[in-house]
């Protein structure tokens, strides 16, 4: 890390044991930029992370930097882009942010969508809530792909006329949903 004026913790959150998720990158990652931060700094989460672990980050810290307390701002906002178009989604994609006006601030400099204002633990679990309805949505189509291939129909084609249904949106069958 170097010296400036906004930290972002953006490392693999993947799981140990028994599915438990591994905080440990975004703990290093936070541990690292401790020496660096001052007065007015914005420290920001964009890692998928389970719900609480921004606030174990402040406390962290404040715990090394107590100085730090209220003097710096904290927030959750996790990243919502594809591999591919990276910046063309940074810039469209709405954003949702669980932190103080700071991280507002930033984010507006550069993002088109709409920014959407919560607190760390909301913003930590619609990240949560996201990938598991994206999984749950490949799976799906997954399932309707195998049970098409049995029945002799086009997956493709039936998904197509499925979501012509106004509240249907089926995603495509993949080989799998990425990431943990």
């Amino acid at each position: 890390p170097e010296v400036c004026d906004a930290y972002f913790m953006v490392v693999p959150t993947p799981f140990k044991g028994n599915h438990e998720p591994d905080i440990s990158y975004v703990e290093a990652a936070t541990r690292s930029v401790i020496p660096y931060l001052k007065e007015g700094d914005l420290y920001v989460i964009e890692s998928t992370s389970p719900v609480g672990t921004t606030e174990l980050m402040a406390s962290i810290i404040y715990a090394e930097r107590p100085e730090l307390e209220g003097q710096i701002y904290i927030a959750y906002c996790p990243e919502r882009v594809l591999p591919g178009n990276v910046i063309y989604e940074l810039i469209h994609n709405d954003r949702v942010i669980g932190g103080l006006n700071p991280a507002i601030n930033f984010y507006s400099q550069f993002v088109r969508g709409v920014l959407h204002k919560t607190n760390a633990r909301t913003a930590e679990m619609c990240k949560l809530t996201e990938n598991s309805s994206r999984d749950v949505q490949i799976a799906f189509a997954n399932e309707l792909s195998m049970i098409c291939d049995k029945a002799n129909i086009n997956v493709w084609e039936l998904i197509n006329l499925a979501n012509k249904h106004p509240r249907v949106n089926i995603l495509q069958p993949g080989c799998g949903v990425g990431g943990h």
